[in-house]
């Protein structure tokens, strides 16, 4: 857990995709923004929303992997964002449409951009430092 303009940020990442081989193939991220329901204090989900917030990330990982690298989750003044790499920008966005419908718990928006240097997860990486938490692979 870090803060950044006083807001605290809880990030998990996958360090190793920053050297994949086939990051080039893969130019598209896409975020998936969860709206946490009621934030504690520190704009972070209690224990029961965040056994929602699991059950959402198992749904995106079950309908996103393969034609997409998942790659961190971050966490911070009331929402969840889950972000992904794809080589198929087209197929992205009718993915993120059908999980907007598939997830009735939480208000979800998703967004695609170019990031050919996977620039987000690079900031990320470096914002988090050796004071992150939880960090996968």
């Amino acid at each position: 857990m870090v803060q950044s303009q006083g807001q605290v940020v809880v990030a998990r990442f996958r360090r190793r995709a920053l050297n994949a081989a086939d990051r080039a193939e893969f130019p598209y991220q896409v975020n998936l923004t969860v709206e946490i329901n009621s934030p504690d204090h520190r704009g972070l989900p209690t224990t029961q929303e965040n056994e929602q917030l699991k059950g959402i990330e198992t749904l995106l990982v079950e309908t996103l992997s393969g034609p997409a690298h998942f790659v961190a989750v971050v966490t911070t003044n009331g929402i969840r964002e889950y972000i992904w790499y794809t080589a198929e920008a087209s197929w992205a966005v009718k993915a993120a449409s059908n999980l907007q419908a598939r997830i009735t718990t939480h208000p979800v928006q998703g967004t695609i951009s170019e990031d050919r240097d996977w620039a987000m997860l690079r900031n990320i990486v470096k914002s988090s430092g050796k004071r992150t938490l939880h960090r996968s692979g």
